[in-house]
């Protein structure tokens, strides 16, 4: 029982490590492919007056999700800011279209809608994976001064240099 858990926790540190891997760069890359296509799908399906549209437009809260869960607060926000920039040049016509069965207030509680998805999916998962990561790194720091084989060596590691008194 006890070899298994500790199987999984390593699986999920390595995980763990395999994502964090990942420059930030390499994440808004990803994020703005996602964007992207769900935008293609988007556009497609207004243009093409697929009855499915009423449905595939919310295909862009995968990426505001993404967005917010990697980079927090501020990764919602600027994924809810394109999600609505995307968005603006489409509204005009999605009103006049004979798909489009709702009242003109609609988009604008959309565009709020998507905007206020990013900013808490950034607040929520945001906020739960930095502190994930701070707990992980202070069990790291605090498995470290366990393993030292001389009392005070991490302490006076931590001084050195400085006037620790």
């Amino acid at each position: 029982m006890r070899a298994e858990k500790a199987a999984e926790i390593v699986a999920s540190h390595r995980q763990d490590k395999i994502i964090r891997a990942m420059s930030d760069a390499a994440r808004w890359a990803l994020i703005l492919a996602e964007f992207a296509v769900a935008y293609a799908v988007f556009y497609v399906s207004f243009s093409r007056a697929w009855p499915a549209h009423i449905y595939l437009r919310f295909l862009m809260l995968v990426p505001l999700y993404h967005a917010g869960a990697a980079f927090g607060y501020s990764g919602g926000l600027l994924g809810g800011l394109l999600a609505i920039l995307l968005m603006v040049p489409v509204l005009p016509l999605a009103v006049q279209s004979p798909v489009y069965e709702f009242d003109r207030s609609s988009p604008s509680i959309l565009m709020a809608f998507f905007a206020l998805f990013g900013i808490f999916a950034g607040g929520a998962v945001g906020a739960n994976r930095k502190t994930s990561r701070y707990v992980d790194t202070l069990s790291r720091a605090f498995m470290r001064i366990q393993n030292e084989q001389e009392p005070g060596a991490a302490l006076r590691r931590a001084c050195a240099g400085k006037s620790c008194s």
